[in-house]
């Protein structure tokens, strides 16, 4: 059997009213203020004639009828009829709010970020697959896969840094040096000179 007079039991066939207007009368607590343009005498004051819907027929705080819907059973909403605690409302609402708000921080952080900031984030928060990669890639270079092992030289660049190349050369100080220098000399110093540049064109890209 239910507690309440107005509710059905499940599956089993009754006379009693679905909706108990007493017992919904007795249920408004008594520090709620029921709206002025409800008629407590009809037979569901909590329905509105022009909608034909039912609205809680308590008074907001800031003033006119509240706009919720009632429970099923009673005149007034979840919060009026005191069935659900007000704070725990606005809780709610301040975590949506701050939630939209942190989304839309986050989404201006990103639209700052470069293209390698971007990259090297996801590379990040994605730590577990790409040790995966890594260990994949090593072992099918390690069985002779040159694919996979080309693959490998990229990783190994981001973990230790690009390779130095050390290029020696020598800089004649004065016309008068390379007035003294042979062709051969001469064709030497253009080459390291060459190697020179390739070397840190290789390391800026």
């Amino acid at each position: 059997m239910s507690d309440h007079p107005h509710e059905l039991d499940d599956g089993a066939a009754s006379d009693r009213p679905v909706f108990d207007l007493a017992y919904a009368l007795d249920a408004v607590p008594v520090h709620v203020t029921v709206s002025p343009d409800v008629n407590l005498d009809s037979e569901d004051p909590a329905l509105v004639e022009e909608t034909g819907r039912r609205r809680c027929v308590a008074v907001k705080a800031a003033g006119g009828r509240c706009s919720s819907a009632p429970v099923h059973s009673l005149i007034t909403c979840s919060i009026h009829g005191g069935l659900v605690d007000p704070s725990e409302g606005g809780r709610a609402v301040a975590r949506i709010r701050r939630e939209a708000q942190q989304s839309e921080e986050e989404r201006g952080r990103l639209a700052r970020l470069s293209s390698r900031d971007v990259i090297r984030e996801a590379l990040a928060e994605r730590h577990t697959q790409l040790r995966a990669t890594v260990h994949t890639l090593l072992d099918a270079a390690a069985a002779g896969d040159l694919q996979a092992a080309k693959l490998v030289g990229p990783y190994l660049n981001q973990a230790h840094g690009l390779p130095t190349e050390r290029v020696e050369v020598t800089t004649p100080s004065s016309g008068a040096d390379l007035d003294g220098m042979s062709t051969a000399d001469l064709e030497k110093l253009v080459r390291e000179q060459r190697a020179s540049l390739r070397a840190v064109d290789d390391q800026a890209a």
